[in-house]
């Protein structure tokens, strides 16, 4: 008796003897010379950031747009009002200056603290040390600055300018 039903049966449905499974063959260690991750040896781990380094370049950021916008409204005042600024009663004037003048000294205070924070970063072991380098610098620049503008503010009002 013939069997058609076989022969209608697509081939990926038929049943397929188990094929036996081939030996496998070791594979030789290539040689390696100098350093091999076989060795058991690996690249040494990567250095975290310092954390106190990121603070105080974020501070020296932040303390830059502050220095830069107090500036700007106290140049603009100054400059609106060149003719009449020993007349002190005009009270926006008085009160942008002010906000100015608060604005610089929050600034100052904010970099002398990132000041800090970045030199300690910077003495920090097994950390790396770009944020505080760079936080170091912007903060003592702008640190300077402030010094330098409040030591010739001080000799004018003590001359009388």
């Amino acid at each position: 008796m013939d069997n058609r039903n076989d022969d209608m049966v697509p081939e990926w449905q038929t049943k397929q003897e188990p094929q036996q499974a081939q030996p496998v063959v070791p594979r030789q260690p290539e040689p390696t010379f100098g350093f091999s991750p076989v060795d058991g040896f690996s690249a040494p781990p990567a250095k975290p950031h310092s954390g106190l380094g990121i603070a105080s370049f974020i501070m020296s950021i932040i303390g830059l747009v502050i220095t830069i916008g107090s500036l700007a409204a106290i140049f603009s005042v100054v400059a609106d009002n060149l003719d009449n600024l020993s007349d002190m009663e005009d009270s926006a004037m008085i009160a942008q200056l002010g906000l100015g003048g608060l604005g610089f000294l929050f600034a100052g205070i904010l970099m002398l603290v990132g000041l800090i924070l970045g030199i300690v970063g910077l003495v920090q072991k097994n950390r790396k040390k770009g944020f505080a380098i760079a936080g170091t610098i912007i903060n003592a620049i702008v640190v300077g600055f402030f010094g330098i503008s409040f030591l010739v503010g001080l000799v004018q009002g003590l001359s009388g300018y």
